[in-house]
């Protein structure tokens, strides 16, 4: 057995890697791995397609650097058309762990950027429909996020906010935007055109993939750059790469 995460990674094929990792196969992987494509087994799993229009009451808690942010963006679509006061969103300067920290790879998220009533709020929310104690909780605004630089929390009605505006950014460089194994390029976003005509080029090496923590320091950076770019400029919704 070993924890050694850059030589796990590059063992192939990957249904070997519990083996080396724990000693032991891991059934629900080795089932995963079955089914490469879309199909019923996968169906079965699909939440969002298999809600039936039941109505549950739903907290979501999430934050704007959360890797697993695509099921905060699943979860609040689902509730959008619910009934008032059946659900309730708390978005914050977070990562996918949650309420914990100040600072996000050297960067400062505000004074306020962290809650003291969160485990507060899933407690009411529990106590309130599933012991039925009316307490209050399901009340007022049921979207509530925190905005970078103004160190603000925030309430709304819809998600995305309904004054919310789409801007498009455009990714430039000073011709290193790749970077390398340790450190990120130097890749900014700008909102007009550049004025050269350039490229940059990554290949990917499936035997010799980035780590999970540059990674996050790409996303973060990259989400940072945006979020940044003018102080009179608020972000509140995660941002979306075309190519």
């Amino acid at each position: 057995m070993t924890q050694d995460w850059d030589y796990l990674m590059k063992i192939r094929p990957i249904s070997k890697i519990p083996e080396v990792a724990l000693g032991k196969p891991i059934d629900f992987l080795d089932r995963w791995l079955k089914h490469e494509n879309m199909d019923d087994f996968w169906n079965t799993m699909d939440w969002e397609k298999r809600s039936g229009g039941y109505q549950v009451p739903a907290l979501i808690i999430s934050g704007w650097f959360d890797d697993n942010g695509m099921g905060t963006t699943q979860a609040l679509r689902l509730v959008k058309s619910w009934k008032p006061k059946t659900w309730k969103a708390i978005i914050g300067a977070w990562k996918h762990n949650g309420n914990a920290e100040y600072d996000l790879h050297h960067v400062y998220m505000g004074e306020n950027a962290l809650r003291y009533d969160i485990d507060l709020q899933c407690m009411l929310w529990l106590d309130r429909f599933v012991k039925e104690v009316h307490n209050g909780i399901e009340e007022g605004a049921p979207v509530e996020y925190y905005t970078l630089h103004e160190n603000r929390w925030k309430t709304a009605s819809t998600w995305p906010v309904s004054n919310h505006r789409v801007k498009l950014y455009l990714q430039d460089s000073d011709d290193k935007a790749n970077g390398n194994t340790l450190t990120c390029g130097s890749g900014h976003l700008i909102e007009n055109q550049p004025f050269k005509n350039g490229w940059s080029m990554y290949c990917y090496d499936p035997d010799n993939p980035a780590s999970t923590s540059l990674m996050y320091q790409r996303m973060n950076w990259k989400f940072q750059k945006i979020t940044f770019m003018k102080k009179k400029e608020k972000m509140f919704s995660p941002f979306q790469q075309i190519f």
